[in-house]
């Protein structure tokens, strides 16, 4: 439950702005750590998939390549334009040779989302959270941020 709740990040409510998020937009970050490179993380929303109709995909691939922890992740969070919210992620990660896969459906009507957790070598954990209602998965909620309009303060 804790990685659920981790991986959530409430937004204040409100529409994003329409056609604030398509296709081929991508986010690159680097990592640096005491001035070294550490690792990157890439942020790319995909075309509309006929298994999630309504949904655009947003993937992140992170990779570190430090010698004291390795890490490959890969996050699929699916957006729905419509709502300016995630619908939910696919993660599957590979840290410091630890793997494992977790998933988060958002059921928003109820607010809800049914948790699905695997790590390798374990059988897996299904479990049910309550989610508020501005919730966004943290990939999501970069886009989310970043189409958000902004008010002016003096």
């Amino acid at each position: 439950m804790t990685v659920a709740l981790a991986l959530l990040l409430a937004a204040a409510p409100g529409a994003t702005p329409e056609g604030s998020l398509g296709p081929g937009e991508q986010i690159i970050y680097r990592v640096r750590w005491l001035g070294l490179p550490a690792g990157h993380a890439d942020v790319t929303v995909g075309a509309e998939s006929p298994d999630r109709p309504g949904s655009l995909p947003v993937v992140t691939n992170g990779r570190s390549d430090l010698a004291v922890y390795p890490m490959r992740n890969k996050i699929v969070s699916w957006w729905d334009p419509a709502s300016g919210r995630s619908r939910g992620l696919e993660m599957y990660s590979d840290e410091n040779r630890k793997r494992g896969r977790l998933k988060i459906d958002f059921d928003r009507s109820a607010a809800k989302a049914q948790v699905f957790r695997q790590n390798e070598g374990e059988s897996p954990r299904e479990s049910q959270v309550e989610v508020p209602p501005g919730a966004n998965d943290v990939a999501s909620a970069v886009f989310f941020l970043r189409a958000a309009r902004l008010a002016d303060r003096d």
